[in-house]
Protein backbone atom coordinates (compact mmCIF):
# COMPACT_ATOMS: atom_id res chain seq x y z
CA UNK A 1 0.00 0.00 0.00
CA UNK A 2 0.88 3.57 -1.03
CA UNK A 3 0.39 6.12 1.51
CA UNK A 4 0.01 8.86 -1.07
CA UNK A 5 -2.40 7.03 -3.04
CA UNK A 6 -4.74 6.01 0.34
CA UNK A 7 -4.96 9.67 0.75
CA UNK A 8 -5.50 10.44 -2.57
CA UNK A 9 -8.95 8.11 -2.05
CA UNK A 10 -9.36 9.82 1.43
CA UNK A 11 -9.55 13.31 0.13
CA UNK A 12 -11.53 12.45 -2.82
CA UNK A 13 -9.15 13.21 -5.40
CA UNK A 14 -9.53 9.17 -6.92
CA UNK A 15 -11.78 6.53 -6.41
CA UNK A 16 -11.43 4.08 -3.26
CA UNK A 17 -12.15 1.34 -6.09
CA UNK A 18 -9.01 2.46 -7.85
CA UNK A 19 -7.10 2.38 -4.48
CA UNK A 20 -8.22 -1.30 -3.43
CA UNK A 21 -7.81 -2.36 -6.99
CA UNK A 22 -4.46 -1.54 -6.56
CA UNK A 23 -3.34 -3.22 -3.39
CA UNK A 24 -5.46 -6.25 -4.22
CA UNK A 25 -2.77 -8.62 -4.21
CA UNK A 26 -1.22 -7.52 -1.19
CA UNK A 27 -5.05 -7.99 0.57
CA UNK A 28 -5.92 -11.76 -1.04
CA UNK A 29 -2.35 -12.74 0.19
CA UNK A 30 -3.48 -11.00 3.76
CA UNK A 31 -7.18 -12.85 3.55
CA UNK A 32 -5.94 -16.34 2.81
CA UNK A 33 -3.47 -15.97 5.47
CA UNK A 34 -6.17 -14.68 7.94
CA UNK A 35 -8.42 -17.55 6.47
CA UNK A 36 -6.24 -20.18 7.28
CA UNK A 37 -6.29 -22.57 10.11
CA UNK A 38 -2.56 -21.77 10.97
CA UNK A 39 -1.42 -20.31 14.76
CA UNK A 40 1.37 -18.35 14.88
CA UNK A 41 1.56 -16.89 11.82
CA UNK A 42 3.16 -13.25 10.79
CA UNK A 43 0.80 -11.53 8.48
CA UNK A 44 3.10 -9.10 6.31
CA UNK A 45 1.69 -5.45 5.62
CA UNK A 46 3.04 -3.53 2.72
CA UNK A 47 3.15 0.12 3.14
CA UNK A 48 5.62 3.02 2.04
CA UNK A 49 4.96 5.92 3.61
CA UNK A 50 5.55 8.24 1.00
CA UNK A 51 4.18 11.63 3.04
CA UNK A 52 5.45 13.48 5.67
CA UNK A 53 2.03 13.30 7.07
CA UNK A 54 -1.46 12.66 7.00
CA UNK A 55 -4.05 13.53 9.56
CA UNK A 56 -7.66 11.31 9.31
CA UNK A 57 -10.52 13.24 10.70
CA UNK A 58 -14.02 11.67 10.94
CA UNK A 59 -15.05 12.36 7.81
CA UNK A 60 -11.79 10.24 5.83
CA UNK A 61 -12.96 7.59 8.16
CA UNK A 62 -16.78 7.29 7.62
CA UNK A 63 -15.83 7.31 3.77
CA UNK A 64 -13.93 4.28 4.00
CA UNK A 65 -16.89 3.13 6.49
CA UNK A 66 -19.19 3.72 4.31
CA UNK A 67 -17.46 2.08 1.16
CA UNK A 68 -17.82 -1.22 3.19
CA UNK A 69 -21.34 -0.53 4.22
CA UNK A 70 -21.98 -0.15 0.61
CA UNK A 71 -19.91 -3.65 -0.40
CA UNK A 72 -17.71 -1.47 -2.41
CA UNK A 73 -14.92 -3.36 0.06
CA UNK A 74 -14.95 -6.43 1.58
CA UNK A 75 -14.20 -7.14 5.51
CA UNK A 76 -10.28 -7.88 4.30
CA UNK A 77 -9.82 -5.10 2.66
CA UNK A 78 -10.94 -3.42 5.13
CA UNK A 79 -9.42 -4.65 8.06
CA UNK A 80 -5.95 -4.83 5.93
CA UNK A 81 -6.58 -1.06 5.38
CA UNK A 82 -6.70 -0.61 9.62
CA UNK A 83 -3.88 -3.02 9.62
CA UNK A 84 -1.62 -0.53 7.36
CA UNK A 85 -3.05 2.47 9.24
CA UNK A 86 -2.27 1.42 12.41
CA UNK A 87 1.82 0.87 11.37
CA UNK A 88 2.11 4.09 9.97
CA UNK A 89 3.99 6.22 11.71
CA UNK A 90 2.88 9.39 9.42
CA UNK A 91 -0.47 8.70 10.11
CA UNK A 92 -2.44 10.46 12.81
CA UNK A 93 -5.62 11.37 14.44
CA UNK A 94 -8.29 14.38 14.42
CA UNK A 95 -9.85 12.89 17.69
CA UNK A 96 -9.91 10.29 19.55
CA UNK A 97 -12.78 8.02 18.27
CA UNK A 98 -11.25 8.25 15.20
CA UNK A 99 -8.33 6.62 15.91
CA UNK A 100 -10.54 3.65 17.62
CA UNK A 101 -12.69 3.14 14.68
CA UNK A 102 -9.57 2.61 12.80
CA UNK A 103 -8.06 0.14 15.98
CA UNK A 104 -11.53 -1.56 16.13
CA UNK A 105 -11.28 -2.82 12.31
CA UNK A 106 -7.56 -4.75 13.14
CA UNK A 107 -6.98 -8.24 14.46
CA UNK A 108 -10.85 -9.62 14.98
CA UNK A 109 -9.60 -12.37 17.69
CA UNK A 110 -9.44 -9.13 20.01
CA UNK A 111 -11.66 -6.37 18.64
CA UNK A 112 -14.46 -9.09 17.13
CA UNK A 113 -15.76 -9.71 13.85
CA UNK A 114 -16.19 -6.43 11.65
CA UNK A 115 -19.86 -6.65 10.93
CA UNK A 116 -22.14 -4.10 8.91
CA UNK A 117 -23.73 -3.76 12.35
CA UNK A 118 -20.00 -2.87 14.05
CA UNK A 119 -19.47 -0.76 11.10
CA UNK A 120 -22.66 1.35 11.64
CA UNK A 121 -21.47 1.67 15.40
CA UNK A 122 -18.29 3.46 14.72
CA UNK A 123 -20.02 5.47 12.51
CA UNK A 124 -22.66 7.14 14.71
CA UNK A 125 -19.54 6.96 17.43
CA UNK A 126 -17.83 9.90 15.57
Amino acid sequence: MILSDFQSAVKGETRFSDFFLAIKNEVDAYRDLISSDKKGITIPIHVEEDVDSLTLTASHVKNFEYCFLNKEINVYELSYLADALTLCETVTYDNEASKEAVFSFTDSEINGEITYGSVQKTIREL
